[in-house]
């Protein structure tokens, strides 16, 4: 452990000073030179070439499965796997630190941004060009990668789209152009501010959305990618009928053509596990519709080692209410079922979603950086969003049907989905506690969710939500959502033993992850998420009940 830190302090000093020659020129080049002096962005080719860049190279994903209810404190401050950075995420504190990965909040921020100047670089040399009339389907790419930014920026560092609150909820400034001013002022606008645009963005897009020029299309805004993102925006959006529409468009007329093949991938070995999580994330797969490749530890941190084994998704949580609960509403298991990592102060649930590499910077110092790919958009998630829209609409029918698709595909069962037995499944647990745990958990969302059926409907839609999207964060936004309280416990010995005096309520500021101190040192405001008092802040000592 003690060579895997001394590796991962020379990665990141590595991260640190590159970026630092990056922003920080020499004086003399600096005075020399006008403030806006990119590459000269001219040529079809060349535009191209751009949008490879108009993509973010850094996941959300650990910010967001950690701040989520898919992690536990696993025997506490006495197992060396974690470092500050993650007891901060955990523990909804705004984030001091910078990971080894290169996955802190600030960083993510800063890629998300540098995607959208690419992008804004990409559509400027469009309109100047000449040869406009053939460039629609770059410029509606280009288009996408801005709306997509925005996108996870305002979900990661805002409050959830309300209708009622979005219009004074505090947004994330709206990138609509190149910069050429060396201090540029910016306002943060509002959530509601923020959607209009994406929205207005994805509509100027969606006419021109094409695959032919694309010669890794699986990495691109192509088609399929295109209508998911959209049906995925539309669902936060609360527009329940236009994601339907664009899910639709995404799945085709036969779904079940786009599912995954998990026979396939349950029959790969898996030891190394590696191999199942590569298999995962194959361009080849159809179910993938978007894939990113990320500098990200996330292959070591939801994979086979002791990387934030602290802070992970332990055997008692995956039992109790997500992907290893016994007696789901179905008769058959998971064709790729979670797996267990168990060593000394590890206990790890798995499933294959992030592969690990490694590129060499210095083979014989074996010194450089983590990567992993994303499946960031799939078939199977477009169908529990298209699902969930239904439910949403009270279309119960359809809602089953698409329901079914999923359980046929990710599971053996030989039944279907009923409204009845999907009610009794449901009903039979009790309202979620954190020293009682269940997949039911107390929904408080800004639309309406009536009781009794469609309620149960989305309980258990988030239910497989949890299952399909585990360690990708997804399940951070289906929280926010759905006012989800959240609770912190520790767990000693496979068992609960405490629970933690901080809580995420309902509207809980922390809920809006901090935006990063030095943009806020730049003059933006930041966001109001500090716990009022200090015993809001993850103590040991500070318990609501310690459970026997």
């Amino acid at each position: 452990m003690k060579n895997m830190k001394k590796l991962l302090n020379k990665i990141f000093y590595l991260l640190a000073t590159g970026a630092l020659a990056v922003v920080l020129p020499s004086c003399n080049d600096f005075l020399n030179k006008m403030p806006d002096n990119r590459a000269t962005v001219d040529t079809q080719d060349k535009i191209q070439k751009m949008l490879v860049s108009a993509y973010p190279t850094t996941s959300y994903c650990v910010i967001a499965e950690l701040s989520s209810d898919n992690t536990d404190d696993i025997e506490g401050v006495n197992n060396p796997n974690y470092t500050r950075f993650y007891s901060e995420l955990f523990n909804w504190i705004p984030s001091t630190q910078t990971d080894y990965f290169g996955e802190a909040p600030n960083f993510f921020w800063a890629s998300c941004y540098k995607a959208i100047s690419s992008a804004n670089q990409a559509l400027q040399a469009i309109d100047q060009s000449p040869d406009t009339a053939n460039l629609s389907a770059e410029k509606a790419e280009a288009l996408l990668c801005r709306a997509y930014s925005h996108f996870v920026l305002v979900n990661m560092f805002c409050q959830h789209y309300d209708k009622k609150f979005a219009g004074t909820d505090l947004g994330i400034p709206y990138m609509e152009k190149s910069e050429t001013t060396l201090n540029p002022k910016y306002e943060r606008g509002t959530v509601a501010d923020v959607y209009q645009k994406i929205d207005r963005d994805i509509q100027a897009a969606l006419p021109d959305i094409s695959d032919a020029y694309y010669k890794a299309p699986k990495y691109h805004f192509n088609m399929q990618a295109a209508y998911a993102f959209v049906a995925r925006f539309y669902l936060y959006y609360e527009n329940f009928d236009k994601a339907i529409e664009y899910a639709t468009k995404a799945l085709g007329a036969i779904p079940q053509n786009t599912m995954r093949d998990n026979d396939a991938l349950h029959a790969i070995p898996m030891n190394p596990y590696n191999n199942v999580q590569l298999a995962y994330v194959n361009a080849s797969e159809k179910a993938n519709f978007l894939l990113m490749s990320y500098y990200s530890g996330l292959g070591l941190t939801y994979g086979v080692s002791g990387i934030c084994a602290r802070f992970n998704h332990p055997t008692i949580l995956a039992k109790t209410e997500s992907v290893a609960l016994p007696n789901p509403p179905w008769n058959g298991t998971y064709k790729v079922g979670p797996v267990v990592f168990n060593s000394s102060n590890i206990n790890k649930i798995l499933l294959p979603h992030f592969p690990n590499a490694f590129e060499y910077l210095d083979p014989v110092a074996r010194i450089g950086y983590y990567h992993t790919v994303h499946a960031v958009f799939t078939a199977e998630e477009t169908l529990l969003v298209r699902a969930e829209a239904y439910v949403l609409k009270n279309d119960f029918t359809n809602a089953l049907n698409d329901m079914n698709i999923w359980v046929k595909s990710a599971t053996n069962s030989t039944m279907d989905l009923r409204l009845d037995s999907i009610n009794a499944w449901v009903t039979q647990f009790n309202y979620y506690k954190p020293d009682a745990p269940t997949p039911r958990k107390e929904l408080h969302p800004g639309f309406s969710v009536q009781k009794g059926t469609q309620e149960n409907m989305i309980q258990l839609l988030l239910f497989m939500r949890r299952y399909e999207t585990l360690h990708t964060g997804l399940r951070w936004f289906d929280l926010k959502r759905y006012g989800i309280v959240v609770y912190r416990r520790l767990i000693k010995s496979g068992n609960v033993s405490l629970v933690y005096d901080n809580p995420l309520v309902v509207r809980d500021p922390r809920r809006a992850i901090q935006i990063p101190s030095q943009v806020i040192g730049a003059g933006l405001e930041g966001n109001p998420i500090e716990p009022t008092t200090q015993s809001d802040v993850y103590d040991p000592n500070n318990v609501v009940e310690a459970v026997q």
